[in-house]
């Protein structure tokens, strides 16, 4: 359960950056929201001691699913530069 949350605060995180900060959207508003809500449930689900574990834990400690827009200020300058890593990736690899 851990490794599913912690791979979907990421595709959320790298989501929220694409969308917030580079103005691109490379999945529509309905898959963002069915894995934010997916994430939300799983996160119910675990104890605290469990989301602890999660690298994004802050960001995502009282994620409710709405939005992504604060996301990204609530991760350190590593985490950031992490996401931004990846996101570029993806834009590249897609043309």
């Amino acid at each position: 359960e851990i490794c599913i949350i912690s791979y979907l605060q990421r595709v959320i995180l790298i989501h929220s950056f694409l969308y917030y900060e580079n103005s691109t959207n490379i999945i529509s508003d309905k898959s963002y929201d069915e894995i934010s809500r997916y994430l939300q449930r799983l996160q119910n689900d675990v104890s605290e001691t469990k989301l602890k574990k999660t690298y994004y834990y802050k960001a995502f400690k009282d994620f409710d699913g709405n939005t992504g827009f604060d996301l990204l200020s609530r991760i350190t300058e590593d985490q950031r530069e992490r996401i931004k890593i990846i996101a570029n990736q993806i834009i590249k690899q897609r043309g």
